[in-house]
């Protein structure tokens, strides 16, 4: 009988959970809460490593070691563009073969339409009846699965619009920007926790830093120090496209710009924001009128 197993990813940097069958809802539900997530595709449950996943996963499966191949995160972000296009893909050939399904039921339905005569009622008692309720059904069945394959034409042409999108949702100069911040946040606070641990053991001899949480700080440094290298190496590449990080230099106090597509005149240059006033009264009540350099678009001084 084929066990429940888990193993490390060293290509996706996760865990991963694999059952026989269908688990208890139960487990489900202990798994869901944990933050794993499902893929059909992979008959798997996933999720970043964590030590309260791990402790989990050992409750509930055996470990089976580690899969997959490790890679850089250059080369992990280049398969996940590779994967959003193959998806795009499937979903647009998805989407034209629902679409296919459903021309051909409106075509039958049509078919046996044109041979009842126009306004002719069901004849009560006539040799007729029993087959005029028969073609009347099948039109009812054919006309409702129409609509369901154009509903999943619709899905599935959705879903392709979001994959093929992916790589320059994700490469975009402003996300990319707030993504190098959050990177750097991330970066300082284990920094921190180094610091603060070898504080402790200086002034305190009794204090025994854990090997454990040491390694997982310097690991978490050094990944989150490549991913900062590759974002940084991003923007540098829109920079030689001739894109602009904006910063307090290349703005003045009382300058137009334009600001969520309406003109607005800067009231305060500060470090990391804009103040701006828009020259519509009902804007400046949004709350919007304080913006990150890394928010405003590149045309955003380009004021008629």
């Amino acid at each position: 009988m084929q066990q429940r197993t888990w193993n490390r990813n060293r290509e996706h940097q996760g865990i991963q959970v694999s059952f026989p069958s269908k688990p208890e809802l139960e487990v489900i539900h202990d798994l869901k809460n944990v933050g794993f997530k499902w893929s059909a595709r992979q008959k798997i449950w996933y999720a970043k490593e964590y030590p309260y996943r791990v402790e989990l996963l050992n409750i509930l499966a055996t470990y089976g070691g580690e899969v997959g191949e490790e890679k850089s995160f250059a080369e992990i972000m280049e398969a996940k563009v590779e994967r959003s296009k193959d998806r795009a893909e499937r979903h647009r050939e998805y989407a034209d073969n629902a679409a296919k399904r459903s021309e051909g039921c409106m075509n039958s339905a049509h078919q046996i339409l044109d041979i009842i005569p126009p306004g002719r009622p069901v004849l009560v008692g006539h040799q007729s009846e029993g087959r005029h309720r028969r073609d009347l059904a099948k039109v009812d069945r054919y006309f409702e699965k129409a609509r369901y394959e154009d509903k999943a034409a619709a899905y599935h042409r959705q879903r392709a619009g979001s994959s093929a999108s992916f790589e320059r949702r994700t490469f975009n100069m402003a996300t990319t920007l707030r993504r190098i911040q959050r990177l750097e946040a991330d970066f300082r606070r284990y920094h921190r926790e180094l610091d603060q641990q070898e504080l402790r053991k200086k002034y305190d001899r009794s204090v025994r830093i854990s090997r454990k949480s040491l390694e997982y700080c310097e690991k978490q440094m050094d990944e989150v120090q490549e991913q900062l290298d590759y974002w940084k190496k991003i923007v540098a590449e829109h920079e030689d496209l001739g894109l602009k990080v904006w910063s307090p230099d290349d703005f003045s106090v009382g300058q137009r710009i334009l600001v969520h597509g309406r003109l607005a005149v800067i009231v305060k240059v500060n470090p990391k924001t804009l103040r701006v006033k828009f020259d519509l009264v009902w804007m400046n009540a949004l709350n919007i009128t304080k913006i990150h350099y890394d928010a405003l678009s590149q045309k955003c001084k380009e004021v008629a």
